[in-house]
């Protein structure tokens, strides 16, 4: 199933645990299970609400524009147990490659995080996401990408965490169960951002994959866990850490 032709807009600006567009394992159209969404989704305010929302044995693909500008708010979740009441069929995939994604290799999908303790895409529950070689998360406040102790997020895309204001915990990853970046870039600029922050399993891919830390941000900041830097590469500036290990600072999802 396509929704194209003139966007769809849907705003989510009050109230709690509402749902711009939820798809369970039992929809089917034309013989599959997926959607293909350009909708452009904005969550303006309340708490708890969820721009989309996929159990990860459907296939949701975001080609449009998701933005989250008030606190507590998710763009896109990937649950593998519950999604707004939906139950899954078979369960979720624990494949790193996942079927809830950010764009798809051609077709760009664009998440804007700018508020605290949210995050534009989350995967929870054994869940997992995927943002794409064209998909863009940009972080102002929040994170760009969390996960759950028991679920996956893979980045091929570009991820960026520039706070809007300074220590105001911006962060590129958050990741507390095992997150695999195979992109270009994932940067963090600013004092109190972080490219990833993780307590869980990080994969590095190759010297073509870079992170990078800007004006006293963290490339890696790290609270347990491992890492696999695999040849990756670190580019650290205006007096930032390339991989820091410590406690749990102010940063937050």
């Amino acid at each position: 199933m396509e929704m194209q032709a003139t966007p769809l807009k849907i705003k989510i600006s009050g109230g709690s645990n509402n749902v711009g567009i939820a798809v369970s394992s039992a929809f089917t159209h034309a013989g599959k299970n997926e959607i293909n969404s350009y909708a452009n989704i904005k969550l303006s305010g309340g708490t708890n609400n969820l721009g989309i929302a996929a159990t990860t044995d459907a296939k949701f693909a975001n080609y449009g524009k998701v933005e989250v500008t008030a606190t507590g708010n998710t763009g896109i979740v990937a649950n593998g147990n519950l999604t707004a009441g939906l139950v899954t069929g078979s369960g979720a995939t624990a494949s790193i490659d996942s079927r809830v994604q950010n764009g798809d290799g051609t077709i760009k999908g664009i998440i804007e995080v700018g508020a605290g303790n949210s995050a534009g895409m989350a995967a929870v529950n054994n869940g997992a996401i995927k943002n794409t070689s064209t998909g863009t998360i940009n972080v102002t406040a929040g994170a760009g990408m969390y996960t759950d102790s028991n679920s996956f997020a893979v980045n091929y895309g570009t991820i960026k965490a520039h706070p809007a204001s300074t220590g105001t915990g911006t962060v590129g990853v958050y990741n507390l169960g095992t997150f695999n970046n195979f992109g270009t870039n994932v940067e963090a600029d600013g004092q109190g951002s972080a490219s990833i922050y993780s307590s869980g399993t990080v994969n590095l891919g190759n010297s073509s994959n870079e992170i990078t830390a800007k004006n006293k941000a963290a490339g890696l900041y790290l609270t347990g866990g491992t890492v696999n830097t695999n040849g990756a590469k670190i580019n650290i500036s205006g007096g930032s850490a390339g991989i820091f290990c410590g406690k749990r600072n102010s940063y937050s999802k």
